[in-house]
Parts: structure tokens; C-alpha cells; sequence
């Protein structure tokens, strides 16, 4: 456990530095060496989740477990019901939430589920599908895309992003290196001081712009733009984020699900997309 808490601070202590926090500049990227470790046990334990998830109708227990839940919670199908990776405990799945239950359904707790053997969170691995499903859904129309022109997509990245900034303002000014290496950059807009902000506004007026692309880079590059009104996705952004735990910008999501907190150069951000 002790290895886990320093391993834990010494990943808070890289994401320093490369992105803009909600209140301060604090937050950043994280490597993807313990993302890479765990993959095969995330295929593991979804398998192994699906697999077992056959079996809960022919269990009287396992039963009673999905008919409680479905009684505290009728917008949950049985579906998002199955048996956790703990023998005993049944998995619930709300949008991207994950809460555990006893057999009885009397028991009900969040939290997360590390494996210590293979120093893995279990819970955060099923996270991530959810989170990928969730983003996967996102119509290019509820974003602003800035893709490859004259390049091949090879890989597509949804970036929650603020127009003030420091870190977003980078990552934007090196759109057209993150294109010619093959990747399509869709933004979320998420104004770390809240809706109803000047960041909000200002982001308003980018999306209410005719030529959206146009108006970000002007934004992002310190222009002051006419105020522009209109119905808007900023404020189901910003709820995603929030969901999401996003705690600060830019945030990158790729469409695998891993996530990217903070500023990454377009060889580093290829990189870590073509390793998977």
C-alpha cells in the first residue's frame, strides 16, 4: 500500500506544470506506463465481467441483488448490473459511475477496487469504458474539429478546452503539427471559472461565430471578439467535464478512453496514441 500512495504522489507531482487548473495552474499530464501495464487486465476484467454477467439469471442471489437495485434505481437496465471482480459483490454502472453492491442489496458503497497483485484500480479500468462510451457518442456537430486536411486521421482526441487558458492557448498554436501528424482535435468547451464566467462568454461567442474554427484562434490568440449569443452545448460540456473529474485544462481524452490531463506536443501525443 505504501508503494501505491508513493507511486500515486509521484504521478500528482509530474502533472505539474502543463495544464491550468479550475483555481490554479496545477495540473498536468501523467505517464502512461501504468495505463500500458494494465490494458491486458482491463480486457481481463471486462471479459471476465461480461462473461460472468450470463449467469445472473439462473442465480437466485445474484437475482435478488439486480431486482433491489433496479427498485432503488428504475433507469438502471440489467445491463448495468453484473457481478464485481470481488466474489459477493455485484457492479452497477450510472452514466460513469460505478457503485458496488452486496448479494442481498443491502449494501451499497462507492468507492474504488485496486488490485494489489497486479497493482491495478479495477474500478478505474471500468471507468474508462464507460468514459469511452460517453465520449464515443459525442456528434462531431457538438464540437469545434480541427482535422487533418491534406494528411490521412489517424487518430481522433475529444480536448476539453478554456479560451484563458496558458496551456490551451499552446496546445492550439500547434494545431497544424498535431494535424500533419495524422491527428483530428475535437473541442469540448469547459470554462474552468463556470458557466456564466467571462471564459464562458467568450466561449459562447466562439461557438455562436459563422466560421467557429476561426473565431477560437482568434480568441486563443488574445483578440477580443464581439459579444455573440445563441443556443449553445457549452453548459452539456462543462456537466461532462464535471462528470468526467476533470479538474483542469487542457484535458485530453483519445478514443480508447485513456485520458491525458494536461498540455502534450504533438510528438509525444502521437507517440503515446500509436502505442495504445
Amino acid at each position: 500500500m505504501i508503494n501505491r500512495i508513493t507511486h500515486i504522489t509521484l504521478a500528482a507531482v509530474l502533472m505539474l506544470g502543463t495544464a491550468c487548473a479550475e483555481s490554479q495552474d496545477a495540473n498536468g499530464p501523467i505517464t502512461d506506463e501504468a495505463q500500458t501495464k494494465a490494458a491486458a487486465a482491463l480486457q481481463a476484467n471486462v471479459d471476465r465481467s461480461d462473461a460472468v454477467a450470463v449467469n445472473v439469471v439462473d442465480d437466485p442471489i445474484s437475482n435478488s441483488a439486480v431486482v433491489k437495485l433496479q427498485e432503488m434505481f428504475p433507469e438502471a437496465g440489467a445491463g448495468d448490473i453484473r457481478p464485481a471482480p470481488i466474489d459477493g459483490l455485484y457492479e452497477m454502472r450510472m452514466g460513469t459511475t460505478v457503485l458496488y453492491v452486496t448479494a442481498d442489496g443491502r449494501y451499497m458503497f462507492q468507492g474504488d477496487i485496486l488490485d494489489m497483485e497486479t497493482r491495478t484500480n479495477l474500478t478505474d479500468q471500468v471507468r474508462q469504458v464507460l468514459e469511452k462510451e460517453v465520449i464515443a457518442q459525442l456528434d462531431d456537430k457538438e464540437t469545434v474539429l480541427f482535422s487533418p486536411v491534406n494528411t490521412p486521421v489517424k487518430h481522433t482526441v475529444t480536448v476539453f478546452t478554456d479560451i484563458d487558458c496558458g496551456y490551451c492557448r499552446k496546445l492550439h498554436r500547434e494545431m497544424a503539427a498535431y494535424n500533419k501528424a495524422g491527428i483530428a482535435v475535437r473541442y469540448l468547451f469547459y470554462p474552468r471559472a463556470g458557466l456564466g464566467s467571462p471564459s464562458a462568454k467568450k466561449l459562447e461567442t466562439v461557438w455562436c461565430s459563422a466560421d467557429r474554427q476561426e473565431a477560437l484562434t482568434k480568441a486563443k490568440s488574445g483578440q477580443v471578439l464581439a459579444q455573440l449569443s445563441c443556443d449553445n452545448p457549452i453548459a452539456k460540456h462543462y456537466e461532462l467535464g464535471r462528470e468526467l473529474g476533470l479538474r483542469g485544462t487542457p484535458y485530453i481524452i483519445t478514443e480508447d478512453g485513456r485520458k491525458f490531463p494536461g498540455y502534450l506536443p504533438a510528438d509525444e501525443l502521437a507517440r503515446r496514441l500509436a502505442s495504445g
